[in-house]
């Protein structure tokens, strides 16, 4: 069923709305938007033409996504999705967050409330983002990734969960990155399979990260070394 509401909100051309559909108020969808079944759109929201929002996914026999249930697609009061972007069920966008043009965001990814998501990012499944971070253009987000509250992941950055590196047996096992709260990654740098970033430390631009970062210091080259430490 649709929402009351849907009476009230701007819906462009060509937008096609599936069943049990949750609609706020004063929301605008764009022209040749898919707004999958079982979605949730809170007020004062915002989606662009030719978005997708719920899609499920159809993942392979060796996809890390072994989950057979999807979380229900909320997207919260305040929130703005750019042009082109596509949201996979299970998908959650707390208020005030800022979702760019062309980004891919997984099933089952959390993104806290005042966050923002770059151009053309992608952010894999079950990906948890606190608030108050931003992952910036270009970069890539890998599976089960934990970001924290007030991280600043700036452009084309990689994130790597497969140790293997698409190699050995059909069974995948990723080894999840933990980015801790008010830790900063400059642009294109790398971050390798289990490496944990400690609260409030910096990754230097082009850095490569292969073992694991402590609290309060700035690492910087390939392999990523400590160089100085932060004081608070």
């Amino acid at each position: 069923m649709l929402d009351s509401n849907l009476n009230e909100a701007k819906i462009g051309d060509n937008t096609i709305l599936s069943k049990n559909i949750q609609i706020g108020k004063n929301v605008t969808i764009g022209n040749n938007v898919i707004i999958h079944e079982d979605v949730i759109i809170n007020d004062n929201v915002v989606i662009l033409d030719n978005s997708i929002i719920g899609c499920k996914p159809k993942p392979r026999k060796s996809s890390s996504n072994k989950t057979k249930s999807l979380f229900q697609t909320i997207i919260g009061k305040n929130v703005f999705v750019g042009y082109s972007s596509i949201l996979y069920a299970g998908v959650q966008i707390d208020s005030d967050s800022f979702v760019a043009d062309m980004v891919w965001v997984r099933e089952n990814s959390k993104i806290g409330s005042n966050s923002v998501l770059g151009t053309k990012c992608s952010l894999m499944n079950s990906v948890t983002m606190g608030n108050n971070s931003r992952v910036m253009n270009n970069s890539q987000i890998t599976e089960f990734t934990q970001i924290g509250n007030d991280v600043f992941i700036g452009p084309d950055v990689s994130t790597i969960a497969d140790n293997d590196f698409g190699r050995g047996s059909n069974e995948y096992h990723p080894k999840p990155i933990v980015i801790k709260d008010k830790s900063r990654l400059g642009g294109n740098c790398t971050i390798l399979p289990g490496i944990e970033i400690g609260v409030n430390s910096l990754v230097a631009a082009g850095s490569v990260v292969m073992k694991d970062v402590p609290e309060n210091v700035i690492v910087i080259g390939n392999p990523a070394r400590v160089i100085k430490k932060i004081e608070n």
